[in-house]
């Protein structure tokens, strides 16, 4: 997957600005996809050059024009084309799990301090996630909801899970860290 498929599937929801895109990413996208200002418009760019997506110039009273882009035709195909194609699974990668398995290096007592540290992270993420679901989807049984939002709510309780999972990995790796010290 790449960041242009992520902004095609926000335009197969509605024509939006680069703006409208690179918010998405503080609310929907942000728990699995993030990508900087400049990413977002370099692709839209690139996409628009290759006519997957194209725009309308909305002039504005003292200020610079909008740009507002919306899928088209070869864009709708392009996606539909990514969506049905095979998913190849993808190793994780993370920088913590390689400074564990060098951590005779620094010792048990460094590890537990950079362990704790991506710990309150975590837990802050987590912390976001849960207000975002609060915010959004707590008043409502998901069956209730748009289809379009009874998918974004899963996909921000798969991150929720993902987050609980972690921290309940990272009190146990503590654990072994701790022994370790003794």
């Amino acid at each position: 997957m790449a960041l242009r498929h992520v902004i095609l599937t926000l335009l197969h929801r509605g024509p939006a600005t680069g703006y409208d895109i690179v918010k998405e990413f503080d609310t929907v996208v942000g728990y699995f996809w993030s990508a900087s200002h400049q990413q977002v418009y370099r692709d839209l760019g690139k996409l628009a050059e290759e006519g997957l997506v194209q725009f309308n110039v909305v002039p504005q009273d003292e200020k610079p024009d909008r740009k507002v882009y919306e899928l088209t035709e070869a864009g709708e195909d392009a996606l539909r084309a990514w969506i049905e194609s095979p998913i190849r699974p993808r190793k994780l990668h993370d920088e913590l799990l390689v400074r564990l398995l060098a951590g005779e290096l620094v010792g048990s007592v460094a590890l537990r301090s950079l362990l704790a540290s991506q710990q309150k992270l975590r837990q802050r993420r987590l912390e976001e996630y849960r207000r975002i679901e609060e915010e959004h989807f707590t008043e409502y049984a998901l069956e209730a909801l748009p289809p379009v939002h009874q998918l974004a709510c899963m996909m921000l309780r798969l991150g929720i899970r993902g987050e609980e999972a972690w921290l309940e990995w990272a009190e146990e790796m503590d654990g072994v860290l701790e022994r370790m010290e003794g």
